[in-house]
């Protein structure tokens, strides 16, 4: 359930909520992903630092920058040559 709700909030979907994304992962109905999301205890600090664990393992490399830019304004920034990579 989790991972299905990740999916959905990376998606390339226009509108993130409990339908568009339980349809985007194949869902009949978004009860499921609501539920898991009002039942689950939730600690934004553990969670943080597995992101962050997760990040350095996947995403190390000591030429690269992680640039965290909702606006996609670096698409615009990134010169020729330059690689900018959204996840």
């Amino acid at each position: 359930m989790p991972s299905s709700i990740f999916k959905g909030l990376l998606a390339p979907i226009d509108r993130k909520n409990g339908w568009t994304i339980a349809e985007h992962v194949g869902a009949k109905e978004p009860k499921a992903l609501q539920r898991f999301l009002n039942l689950a205890r939730w600690d934004a600090d553990v969670l943080r630092d597995l992101v962050c664990d997760y990040a350095t393992e996947h995403l190390n490399d000591p030429r690269g920058v992680l640039v965290a830019d909702p606006t996609r304004l670096s698409n615009f920034l990134c010169k020729q040559g330059d690689f900018v990579s959204f996840l």
